[in-house]
């Protein structure tokens, strides 16, 4: 049997034992895959604001929006052939580790002299896959700027 005074040393042990997990957390936050878009990740910026994102997987298509990062993560598009983010992605902070891959970056002529990245107080950025360029279109065919060709030819061809 045991005896009060060590019974209730045990008990104030569990105590703060208790508090501790309450006041620093269980353990270490777990890891997710969070895929854009989708319904609770409806933006780029959506996931990145949530620490247990650590791999952030975009659809194919066009993603609109500056994006900051201020954490390690992976962002990750299916190619740079395929996906594209129209704004400025920021990375930023020390020890901050941010892997882009298969993603195009643009941005308009406004955002100029930046070419869509900008790698702030001692982030590291990974590329893989990764395309950085400025572009003043955002419909591909080119009508809006002048270019009328891709135009011209589908109505010729008709």
């Amino acid at each position: 049997m045991m005896d009060a005074k060590h019974a209730t040393q045990i008990i104030w042990k569990l105590i703060s034992l208790v508090g501790f997990i309450l006041v620093t957390g269980a353990g270490p936050a777990m890891s997710e895959t969070c895929n854009v878009p989708s319904t609770s990740y409806p933006s780029i910026q959506s996931a990145v604001n949530v620490i247990n994102c650590t791999e952030i997987v975009l659809a194919s298509g066009k993603f609109f929006g500056d994006v900051a990062i201020g954490r390690t993560l992976t962002l990750q598009g299916v190619s740079s052939d395929s996906t594209t983010i129209f704004g400025k992605v920021t990375v930023s902070g020390s020890g901050t580790q941010a892997t882009l891959k298969g993603l195009k970056i643009s941005v308009g002529p406004a955002a100029l002299p930046h070419d869509g990245l900008v790698v702030v107080g001692d982030a590291e950025v990974i590329p893989e896959d990764l395309v950085i360029g400025s572009t003043d279109l955002i419909f591909e065919d080119g009508f809006e700027t002048g270019n009328t060709s891709v135009w011209s030819a589908a109505i010729g061809a008709t």
